[in-house]
């Protein structure tokens, strides 16, 4: 073939019928698929690149301050965010733990804020609670509704191996209760 001579056209044998172009043509659109770029990556990050990037940008990286603990009990999972508060048991949801009982002052080295506090109230009994984080805002408005302090704990004090220590030893005491009766 020179280089004037226009290149000969396909045999008939190259394009045997419309179903064998149809094919060629999907395989084709696949492989095109796999070389080009995708039309709607997402953008991922990991570590430290997602937190130089505008806040606007990054939605996620909403996270809450307060404490929490993941308890996964058969197939059941549940998020608990922990918190002092000075209400009574009968306000509480079904799903509240009490970690532990005592006065306001003995609890505020918990609390997120411990100078907040008002010395008038550290003799009232208080509790370190675990809310269900899906009941959260209507338990904390319920504290607030009836007159009681919902204070967020401290994430360092009350962090998550303080809050794995106080379960496991609520559940054992519970469990030598059942024993014993």
């Amino acid at each position: 073939m020179s280089r004037f001579t226009a290149p000969a056209a396909p045999n008939a044998g190259f394009c045997r019928s419309a179903r064998s172009r149809q094919g060629f043509a999907r395989c084709a659109r696949r492989y095109a698929a796999l070389t080009r770029p995708a039309r709607f990556a997402p953008k991922a990050s990991i570590g430290a690149a997602g937190i130089l990037e505008r806040k606007e940008t990054q939605p996620m990286l909403d996270r809450s301050l307060t404490p929490s603990i993941t308890v996964t009990i058969g197939r059941h999972t549940r998020l608990y965010f922990a918190f002092i508060t000075t209400a009574p048991t009968e306000l509480d949801s079904s799903t509240t733990i009490t970690l532990l009982a005592d006065s306001l002052l003995e609890l505020s080295c918990y609390a997120e804020d411990p100078f907040s506090l008002d010395t008038t109230r550290s003799q009232y009994a208080a509790r370190l609670v675990l809310v269900d984080a899906l009941e959260c805002a209507w338990q904390c408005a319920k504290y607030e509704g009836n007159g009681h302090l919902p204070i967020a704990a401290d994430p360092r004090l009350a962090g998550f191996n303080t809050l794995q220590q106080l379960l496991w030893r609520l559940l054992l005491t519970a469990g030598l209760n059942q024993v014993a009766a």
